[in-house]
Formats: structure tokens, sequence, C-alpha cells
């Protein structure tokens, strides 16, 4: 498995492994090994020899490397279009059973947008590399170590109003505050200034806004009903409330005992 270390990668490993399969993680910075069923090696995926050596033997390859950020050679092509098609095609030279890969909600080969269009080309040469590959459109995911629920809440607490990207999100930002107990004021902001903001975040280390993620709030990222999803996966998924709740449980707990008087 590629990007097994990140934060869709660290649940399907751990999936794997409950189904009783021997995962082996490739990274360039691997951690140490949690188990006999847990396999940490280093690998780089830019490299065509160390994956033909990272998938050597397997039965099945996910590939769930993905960058929102360019950093040097790592940009949105070398990633999700040369590298994807350079495991796809060490997989079916290993022969691999089925290969995995996971893209993104939205992906188009004609977008304007280099982030949007390279994960389209992405798919088309994955497909090309690995005929019958599994290709996996997600789209926002959230959990309690995500960047996105957790960096709203922070942002819900501590900003006097909170924009939001033209009227997208509302319905979701007012669900987040009502589980929350808050009460935000929500300004709605042009993209231009979202651009804009972006393009200054991404100075930083781990940007909590980049502009392509900007770009994807600007097109309809819905499920197509003539796509198999959840329910072809086998997949019970949990609703955003649930999520929050399990989230703000611990916060709510600890507010309990500091607000209850002690006994004695």
């Amino acid at each position: 498995m590629f990007g097994g270390t990140g934060f869709v990668g660290r649940r399907v490993a751990h999936h794997l492994r409950g189904s009783g399969a021997t995962v082996r993680i490739a990274s360039r910075h691997p951690r140490r090994a949690e188990g006999d069923s847990l396999e940490q090696i280093a690998a780089n995926a830019h490299d065509e020899r160390s994956v033909e050596a990272a998938v050597a033997g397997a039965d099945g390859v996910v590939n769930a490397i993905s960058l929102y950020v360019e950093h040097g050679l790592d940009t949105f092509h070398s990633v999700h279009v040369e590298a994807a098609a350079r495991i796809a095609k060490a997989a079916r030279r290993a022969g691999t059973k089925r290969f995995v890969h996971l893209s993104g909600i939205g992906a188009d080969v004609g977008s304007p947008s280099p982030y949007i269009r390279s994960r389209g080309e992405g798919e088309a040469a994955v497909q090309t590399a690995f005929p019958g590959a599994v290709i996996i459109r997600p789209a926002v995911m959230f959990a309690p170590d995500d960047a996105f629920l957790t960096t709203i809440l922070r942002l819900l607490r501590s900003l006097p109003a909170y924009p939001m990207f033209g009227d997208a999100y509302e319905e979701l930002l007012r669900t987040i505050a009502r589980s929350a107990g808050l009460r935000p004021v929500l300004m709605r902001m042009p993209f231009a200034f979202w651009n804009a903001v972006a393009g200054l975040a991404e100075i930083l280390p781990q940007p909590p806004l980049t502009r392509n993620q900007v770009e994807l709030m600007q097109i309809d990222s819905m499920a197509s009903e003539n796509r198999p999803g959840f329910r072809t996966l086998g997949i019970s998924p949990r609703s955003l409330e649930e999520e929050l709740e399990a989230m703000l449980k611990p916060s709510k707990i600890q507010t309990q005992k500091t607000l209850t008087p002690g006994k004695g």
C-alpha cells in the first residue's frame, strides 16, 4: 500500500489487517511496524526500482498517495499521474490480482485547474497501465483526527465571524455549530478573497487551506447516482452528526467535570 501513513491510508491499512490480510506499507519515511500483519518498508513512488521492490509478491496494491500543495519535484503531475502510472505498471508486471487507485471527486482531464486535471489524467493513466483497476473518488472525509471538521470547529470557536465560500457550506457550518453549542455569525465572502487567503496559507508548512481546495469548492462534487457507492463497497458511513458527537464528547465530559462541584 502506497500512502498508507496518511489520513485515509491508515484506515485502509487497519481495515485490511482486520480482515486477516498482511499489509505492506510503502513510504519514504516508514514507521515502526505494528505487529506481524503490518510491514513497513522504505519506497519512493518516483523511483521505478523502488516501486517494483515494494509490490513484489503482493496480491493487491492500493495507491492512496495524494498532494494538495506542490513542493519541488513533487508536483501534481508527477504524483497524481506519473507516480500513479508507475505503481500501476509495476503491479501489473508483478502479477498483482487487484489494483485500487484513490482519486478524488470532481477529477476531470478537461479542467483548467492543474490539481483537478491531474486527478483526471491520473485515473486515465492508471486504467491504461492496469486494465480493470478500481478507481475510487472520495469527497470530503471527516474523522476526529482530520484536517476538516477539527479546523472548522477551532475557527468557529475562536473567530467573532466565520467567512463562508459564497453560499456554499452554510448548512454544514450551522450543523457543526449547533452540535458544539455555538451561534456563529456567518459572512459570505467571494471566491477571489478565498484564493488570496489560500495563496498566503500555502506558504505555511501545513496550510489549512490551498487554492486547489478553493477550486474544488466551486464545482459540483455530489456523488453520481449512476456510479457504485457505499452499498457496493459494503460500507456503512457514519453521519456528520454522529461523528461530531464522538469528536465533541471528550470536551463535553471535561466541561461537565469542571462545572460539577466535588463532594465533601
